[in-house]
């Protein structure tokens, strides 16, 4: 996936990086972000958590999203993350 990011981004399309697990990061894909921007992965529900409004405010051609499956806290806008990409 961050391959083909890194690939559309150096094609000038306009991509984010909206929420990236930090758990058990490889070396390897700590350098396929190199050059990525990171969107903030913290919303009012948490630190780590897909920043749904910001992903909106800065509507990206593509938004790269880690963990679609995550179950998100009590409080947030959808019950799964794949809710929230939905909306986006």
């Amino acid at each position: 996936m961050l391959e083909a990011a890194q690939r559309r981004r150096e094609e000038g399309v306009d991509i984010v990086v909206a929420q990236m697990a930090g758990h058990g990061r490889s070396p390897a894909t700590t350098a396929l972000l190199t050059g990525l921007e990171r969107l903030p992965s913290w919303s009012p529900t948490g630190p780590d958590e897909l920043a749904v409004d910001a992903v909106l405010a800065r509507s990206p051609q593509i938004a790269i999203i880690d963990e679609l499956v995550h179950s998100n806290p009590p409080g947030a806008r959808h019950p799964r993350r794949y809710q929230d990409v939905e909306s986006c």
